[in-house]
């Protein structure tokens, strides 16, 4: 599955990170597009909903509890662009 960019140009799905993850409606919505998505949030009872809200959709996203300026540290690691 390709994804479209703002400009238009088809492109294949990659890793993206959602920072503020909240109750995960942006993280879900690229796991349903193909992306490989780990929402963090350091609530939490948000990535509870999230990770029910997931499963509830059939996808399988990463959900962390962390600081989102401290990825490391929560256990996220990836490469930059």
């Amino acid at each position: 599955m390709s994804v479209v960019t703002p400009r238009g140009q088809p492109r294949l799905p990659t890793r993206r990170p959602a920072p503020k993850l909240g109750t995960g409606t942006d993280a879900l919505y690229l796991a349903q597009h193909g992306w490989g998505v780990v929402g963090v949030d350091f609530v939490p009872e948000a990535v509870e909903t999230a990770r029910n809200r997931a499963i509830d959709a059939g996808l399988s996203p990463r959900f962390v509890v962390g600081d989102v300026t401290q990825l490391r540290q929560a256990g996220v690691e990836g490469r930059r662009a």
